[in-house]
């Protein structure tokens, strides 16, 4: 599960985020999960997103669900690529990826590569098959692609990624749209993810 800044109750919209994600858990009885987000905020550097989640977190689940921290990354490329320390990708393991509702095709691209080892064009090969199948499902009547066409192809394996509906994260969506081609990208060059790191640590005031 991925950070949006440093947890704080009075955000409801964070709040209602993370008792979602709660209800989730028990729900589906996970035993173990994996909170992401690195020290974002300058103004209170032994803080980071991930340990502020947890915080909240542990008051509403159960002592033998096991939390694991990862609070070393700025990116969601860096959430993915860190998480995967923690996760064993066993396929007797069912694996659940939280995604808000404008994220998910760059968290599945970052997925495919980093926990899979799938190419580039296995990975553009995989979303071509995706965006086949939807078209030629006939209950579609237009070419209008919509979320719940796509939330039923957002596996691979063992993992599922669960598109949050209600937390769309509108406020961030045009730097999604604009980091989504270069994170991406970065994955094969290693220039482009200099910068784009260099441009992260601007954004949260680290350079």
């Amino acid at each position: 599960m991925f950070g949006f800044g440093l947890f704080d109750e009075s955000n409801s919209k964070y709040k209602d985020y993370l008792d979602r994600f709660v209800k989730f858990v028990k729900k589906k009885e996970i035993d173990e999960i994996v909170l992401c987000g690195g020290h974002t905020d300058i103004t209170q550097p032994d803080k980071s997103e991930a340990k502020t989640m947890a915080d909240y977190i542990t008051q509403h689940l159960e002592s033998k669900v096991k939390i694991h921290i990862e609070d070393m990354s700025i990116t969601t490329e860096q959430n993915i690529t860190f998480a995967k320390n923690f996760i064993d990708l066993d396929n007797k393991n069912k694996i659940f990826v939280i995604s808000d509702g404008v994220r998910f095709f760059k968290i599945m691209w970052i997925l495919l590569d980093r926990w899979f080892g799938l190419s580039k064009e296995g990975i553009i090969d995989n979303w071509f098959n995706i965006v086949q199948q939807i078209y030629s499902n006939p209950k579609k009547k237009d070419t209008t692609m919509e979320l719940k066409d796509i939330k039923p192809f957002l596996k691979y394996e063992n993992v599922k990624i669960i598109v949050d509906n209600h937390h769309k994260d509108y406020r961030n969506s045009m730097h999604t749209i604009i980091s989504e081609p270069l994170e991406i990208e970065g994955l094969y060059d290693q220039k482009v993810y200099e910068k784009l790191m260099y441009i992260a640590k601007r954004k949260f005031k680290m350079v």
